[in-house]
């Protein structure tokens, strides 16, 4: 049944080709953003749905951010942005104390 959703005879329906060529368009346009604005920045396309839900949002949990971005929440962050270090505080010299 699956296969023949959307077909009378052998071609597609008007409907279905219609989401068929939105579906495509889509894909255009998220591949390249994707290419030519998120990889320059070294973002992904997850990285950049979850900037914008969090934008949007102002102040939203970690686990709605992750459902609205269609993710999972455990280590969500990390995958994101997997260029994106912490820089790491620098340890203080040790203390030689005068003799």
């Amino acid at each position: 049944m699956t296969a023949t959703v959307g077909r009378e005879g052998g071609a597609f329906t008007g409907a279905t080709e219609a989401v068929l060529h939105l579906h495509r368009a889509a894909n255009a346009v998220r591949q390249h953003v994707e290419q030519e604005v998120l990889r320059p920045r070294q973002l992904t396309w997850t990285g950049f749905v979850v900037l914008r839900t969090v934008w949007a949002a102002r102040r939203i949990e970690t686990r709605h951010v992750a459902e609205q971005a269609g993710i999972s929440a455990t280590g969500s962050s990390a995958s994101c942005f997997p260029s994106r270090r912490t820089p790491r505080p620098t340890p203080f010299p040790p203390s030689n104390p005068p003799n």
